[in-house]
């Protein structure tokens, strides 16, 4: 159609330039000798098409020195790769634009319907931007750009392919305004970068415009390739700031095209390739992309910027594709550094978040898991159900007001479960969240969680309510092990014993041991305390039930404070074989007050001959009083007290004793305990 020279320019400001055919260069040609003879192409109007190359360049090719400003016009249905290019092949395509070392300024009009045919390593059918090309997009649109049948080769980068190079030689596109939309790929077909696809040693700098609606096997909105491998490789290089966005956007962030931005894996490292935030030119909109990485893991990097502490502030405008496993849905986010997380979101799919919890589980293979919002069991079979907890794992939130796991028993009905069982050596962490609304099987205990034999439960700064079961409405301990920091059990109920907690041992070496360091068993707000309805001979513990062979040691300003029980020890059940009771530091089981400040089951400590209550070494109350004893058997002389001497002679006083009713009398401890 029309060459251009060193030093010569050519204007099109109308009419057509369409239907040349030639190897390279079709439509228009641009080079130059060196830096002071370029040849320079300006398109004001007009038209550029159905033009064939059989390799590069079907529309406009930008050789070295050479220099195009698209400032309107149409660029339409030219076409290249019809063959392949070199044996072994290299690179071949610019169904539109092809860049060879030049420069391209598009900053209106349309690059539209250009085509590539599917031969070996065919790219680029909108612009194939090579290595020292460079294209600068401040407006336009490339649209509707497409693969053609041929020899059935995967496709790369449908909309844009940015080759790579060397560190001195690497393609360059920079995108700060204009869109990337509807580009293709012919149907049975494979392609990688429906929008762009960004290669090893090339740069992509997107501050501005939308990619949205392109199609393509991977990275239906941008392909970032990973090295390949080997000296002077490296990933290729995806900067994001200012009013870029990949993906049309729906309401709470889900993205509705499937324009997602792939990251693929450096082979050198392992490591994913990542997307750099532009810290000069930082993100301006709410959502902005959703990666999909080569591999998922919590130790991958995906977000970066070179003010590291700044990256908290942006990983929310981005999200992850759900990763499929083995038949699971499995949810990721990025958390403050940066890095891949786990997440299980009510907010955005609430119907189905407890079979994503249960499934992140079950796969989780011991990396966090991620709260956000209220995940609820529902009615449906694959939607509810107890959470078995089978290796160690975290799960975390970051607010026990707003990340809550609802196991909803008031709504299932005969349905209704308790909300973790934790088996023979896993280990549960649980950080940051309420658990509410479980219960546990008939006859069984623990509403909320069960720790069966050589299990353990870690809960740090939770909340614990409105759980039911027939012992330990929120935590059953059947030779586990229970710890607790600032937690707060409020508002469950046994129907017979441990309105909170109830812990049993198998024996002396097989015991139960649940330590509470600061928090809050019970309360005395409308709502909080913890109750035990069952009025048999051996019911009651409305806090906590400490059965046989078990150990319980409050500590830190822990309180028992509130609780009920229809039958003995509101407080604790102490039921005596070897069950023991510590208390440390500040720890109170609060005395009931008013009327009933000697009330028999009302927050007291119920105590059987053969329970004890030791003192631990940094016991120092800061209550008057730090517990009232109810005793099964009244007995001059019984241990009640145990620790050194010295503080059992400091602190007895600071526990009273409720009065015997049959005979009436008043009892105390002696300065022995």
């Amino acid at each position: 159609g029309v060459a251009i020279g060193g030093g010569g320019t050519f204007i099109l400001k109308g009419g057509s330039i369409k239907d040349n055919e030639s190897s390279n260069r079709a439509g228009v040609s641009v080079e130059g000798s060196g830096s002071a003879n370029q040849g320079t192409f300006k398109m004001e109007s007009g038209e550029i098409s159905a033009n064939k190359a059989t390799c590069f360049g079907g529309g406009i090719y930008v050789g070295e020195y050479g220099k195009a400003n698209i400032l309107g016009g149409t660029i339409k249905g030219n076409i290249a790769a019809q063959s392949t290019y070199k044996s072994p092949a290299e690179d071949v395509g610019g169904g539109g634009i092809c860049i060879m070392g030049g420069t391209v300024n598009f900053t209106n009009g349309t690059i539209e319907e250009n085509i590539i045919h599917e031969v070996e390593k065919n790219c680029g059918a909108g612009v194939f931007i090579g290595a020292k090309g460079t294209f600068t997009m401040s407006g336009g649109t490339i649209k509707n750009c497409k693969t053609k049948a041929k020899d059935n080769k995967p496709s790369r980068g449908i909309g844009v392919y940015v080759a790579g190079g060397t560190d001195d030689t690497k393609g360059t596109f920079t995108m700060t305004g204009g869109t990337i939309e509807n580009c293709k790929l012919r149907s049975g077909h494979t392609a990688e970068g429906g929008g762009v696809y960004v290669s090893a040693n090339s740069i992509f700098k997107m501050h501005g415009g939308t990619i949205k609606n392109n199609e393509s096997s991977t990275g239906k909105g941008v392909y970032v390739q990973g090295s390949p491998g080997g000296m002077g490789s490296q990933d290729g290089y995806f900067v994001m700031g200012g009013e870029a966005c990949v993906g049309l956007w729906g309401t709470k962030g889900t993205l509705t095209d499937g324009n997602d931005v792939y990251l693929g894996r450096n082979l050198d490292i392992g490591s994913l390739v990542t997307i750099e935030i532009d810290r000069d030119k930082p993100i301006t909109k709410s959502n902005v992309a959703c990666i999909t990485p080569r591999n998922y893991a919590t130790s991958e990097t995906v977000l970066m910027m070179s003010d590291s502490s700044a990256i908290g502030a942006h990983v929310n405008k981005f999200t992850v594709t759900p990763q499929e496993s083995s038949g699971k849905t499995l949810y990721w986010a990025v958390d403050d550094q940066g890095k891949l997380m786990r997440i299980v979101d009510g907010d955005k799919y609430p119907a189905k978040a407890w079979k994503a919890l249960k499934d992140a589980v079950s796969v989780a293979g011991g990396e966090p898991i991620t709260i956000k919002g209220t995940i609820q069991a529902r009615n449906s079979t694959d939607n509810r159900g107890v959470i078995t907890i089978s290796s160690n794992i975290t799960i975390k939130g970051s607010d026990t007001a707003t990340d809550i796991l609802n196991a909803n028993r008031d709504f299932l009905g005969s349905s209704a479960h308790r909300i973790f069982d934790i088996s023979s050596g896993a280990k549960l962490t649980l950080e940051n969240l309420t658990l509410t609304g479980g219960k546990g099987p008939a006859g069984a205990s623990g509403g909320g969680i069960y720790v069966g034999s050589g299990g353990t439960v870690s809960l740090k700064h939770c909340s614990i309510k409105n759980c039911n079961a027939d012992l330990g409405g929120a935590i059953g301990c059947f030779q586990g092990t229970v710890d607790m920091v600032n937690c707060a059990l409020t508002g469950n109920t046994a129907d017979k014993s441990g309105g909170a907690v109830y812990a049993k041992g198998g024996s002396a070496s097989l015991k139960s041991k649940v330590t509470i360091d600061g928090g809050s068993i019970g309360g005395t707000n409308m709502g909080e305390p913890n109750n035990a309805v069952g009025a048999g001979s051996d019911d009651g513990g409305g806090g906590i039930y400490a059965a046989a062979h078990s150990q319980v040691t409050l500590k830190g300003n822990a309180k028992i404070t509130g609780n009920t029980a229809t039958g003995k020890g509101g407080g604790i059940y102490l039921s005596g074989y070897e069950a023991q009771f510590t208390m440390d530091g500040s720890a109170a089981v609060t005395p009931s007050t008013g009327s009933e400040v000697t009330t028999a089951g009302k927050n007291d400590v119920y105590f059987v001959v053969g329970s004890r209550i030791d003192l631990g070494g940094s016991f120092a109350p800061q209550d008057t009083i730090a517990a009232r004893i109810t005793f099964s058997a009244y007995s001059q002389n019984t241990q009640v007290l145990r620790g050194s001497t010295e503080s059992i002679s400091d602190h007895y006083t600071r526990f009273t004793v409720t009065p015997q009713t049959s005979p009436a009398q008043e009892w105390k401890l002696n300065s022995d305990g």
